[in-house]
């Protein structure tokens, strides 16, 4: 029996790290590894961040129960046309049954109603790999994958975007948590 016992803690205290978040990201780090599966927009099973090299990412990180996340996803797509050459945007929507259910029936009507051209996932592992806290949550990682921005839509815009394929690096406004 206190095998039992002792196996179930080990188990659960394996499970409680990997579930904790990672460190906050700062700008000038390298971004961590990451692999989603099942992007949809266009479909992917796998998709990681090596799959971006060469390319600027934007990944925005959003959940269901976020009132403004979704305001700024025609902005998004709208940008993402405009850059589709040199700039992905990635989606992440946080999808864990708590507070989450339905996130993909909610997004693809938002998708439909607003023409969105963004890539999408469904992760909440991805969120606590990258230390994701809050939403709404932006990263803005270079095409050698190091980290130049974390902060929130309404900072990103063609200007900001411009600055950071120029190599300029125009200050944004970077998100506390």
């Amino acid at each position: 029996m206190k095998v039992y016992i002792w196996s179930f803690f080990l188990g659960l205290v394996s499970i409680l790290s990997q579930a904790q978040p990672a460190e906050n990201l700062k700008v000038g780090e390298k971004c961590p590894d990451f692999t989603l599966l099942d992007v949809h927009h266009p479909p992917s099973k796998n998709v990681s961040l090596a799959d971006f090299a060469g390319k600027w990412l934007i990944v925005d990180f959003w959940n269901k129960a976020c009132v403004i996340c979704p305001r700024s996803f025609p902005k998004l797509s709208e940008l993402q046309e405009i850059f589709r050459d040199s700039v992905h945007f990635l989606l992440i929507g946080i999808n864990n049954t708590r507070f989450n259910a339905g996130i993909e029936g909610f997004y693809e009507k938002l998708r439909l109603r607003d023409n969105l051209q963004l890539s999408i996932a469904y992760d909440s592992v991805a969120k606590n790999a990258l230390g994701v806290r809050t939403v709404p949550h932006i990263l803005v990682v270079d095409p050698k994958g190091v980290i130049r921005a974390v902060t929130l839509p309404d900072e990103l815009n063609e200007e900001v975007l411009r600055s950071f394929l120029s190599g300029k690096n125009r200050p944004i406004k970077q998100k506390a948590d």
